[in-house]
């Protein structure tokens, strides 16, 4: 079974996948939409099905966490397909920094392996005292 996503709103994707795909909840997937965007999404939630016609399949969802070729808000989509997020795609948004702020890493993701992190500007002593 080919990987097949669709968006009613451009934010939130839902797709089927064959049991074979490998992703789980949280790991980041890029879909592909008909038009040709490239949408950073992380998977919300995902659970197997089984019908007559098709055999056994996954169905989930996940959100649009960042578009990758542009910053132009999208539309509903159908017929969109899903891959595995590289690491290219992942380490801006894990790790994000601004020309006036820096980043602060504190750790690593595990799926795809970058660097994850907050920007400095985001802090304050507010945040170190109350939490």
């Amino acid at each position: 079974m080919d990987t097949v996503a669709w968006s009613i709103n451009g934010r939130d994707v839902s797709f089927q996948t064959s049991v074979s795909f490998p992703t789980e909840i949280g790991e980041y997937v890029v879909v592909h939409t008909p038009r040709g965007e490239r949408l950073l999404t992380q998977v919300h939630h995902r659970h197997a099905v089984e019908s007559l016609d098709n055999g056994r399949r996954i169905e989930g969802n996940g959100r649009v966490i960042h578009r990758l070729d542009s910053g132009e808000p999208i539309d509903a989509f159908d017929g969109g397909t899903l891959a595995l997020a590289e690491a290219s795609d992942v380490a801006s948004v894990a790790l994000p920094a601004s020309s006036d702020s820096v980043a602060l890493e504190v750790g690593r993701l595990t799926s795809p392996s970058v660097p994850a992190g907050f920007r400095a500007a985001g802090f304050s002593r507010h945040t170190f005292l109350c939490g």
